[in-house]
């Protein structure tokens, strides 16, 4: 193989699926979200960066909140799955603000397919955050509260809707210097764990 053809392999391997992403894009524009409870935008011409911004319905505890979250898709997307991270703090025991969110169950890396888009991404998202996944929550102390004390939980939850997700004029200013420390100790918890679970996604990496 010349250096010429090596580098136009290289290029080939190492570029964003452009294609795909325009379609998608295109579709999205044209057909609308599936669902009402989110919007998906693109943040680069690249198409790399998409912002994404949930209003979970009325029936969700998360109801009333706006999240804002940052996707990004990999060199080797559709191969591989679009990665996520959450910029509006959250109680949630597989979500946190500023963490990855490492998926299990049917958004795991091992059952992504390439049939699949940025949208049935976004809805498994959504459903993550009404449906925590119970078989492995990455915040332990979150986790057990939500099977031990759901009152507590759904309170917990809903005060922090109140305080992070929705608009600032309507937040109580103690209640959000309390819920902030306690985001921290979180992040830098999962911090901790990340090297473990961001193994699957390098994994997927290279079987891809």
């Amino acid at each position: 193989m010349s250096d010429d053809d090596a580098t136009a392999t290289f290029q080939a391997e190492t570029r964003l699926p452009t294609k795909r992403l325009q379609h998608e894009w295109e579709r999205l524009q044209r057909d609308g979200p599936i669902g009402s409870v989110y919007n998906l935008t693109p943040t680069d011409d690249s198409l790399s960066d998409w912002q994404l911004l949930i209003e979970p319905g009325e029936h969700s505890l998360y109801a009333g909140g706006t999240f804002k979250a940052k996707i990004t898709v990999p060199l080797t997307y559709p191969m591989c799955q679009p990665a996520i991270r959450f910029e509006t703090p959250i109680y949630h025991p597989n979500i946190a603000c500023g963490a990855t969110v490492y998926f299990e169950g049917g958004l795991s890396s091992s059952s992504w397919l390439p049939s699949m888009t940025l949208q049935t991404f976004v809805i498994n998202v959504v459903a993550l955050m009404d449906e925590p996944f119970a078989a492995r929550y990455q915040y332990a102390a979150t986790g057990e509260q939500l099977e031990t004390d759901r009152e507590g939980f759904e309170a917990e939850a809903k005060r922090w809707v109140e305080i992070y997700a929705v608009p600032a004029s309507s937040r109580v200013e103690g209640d959000a210097v309390d819920v902030k420390v306690k985001v921290e100790v979180e992040v830098e918890v999962m911090e901790e764990e990340e090297g473990e679970q961001a193994k699957s996604i390098d994994a997927c990496e290279e079987e891809k």
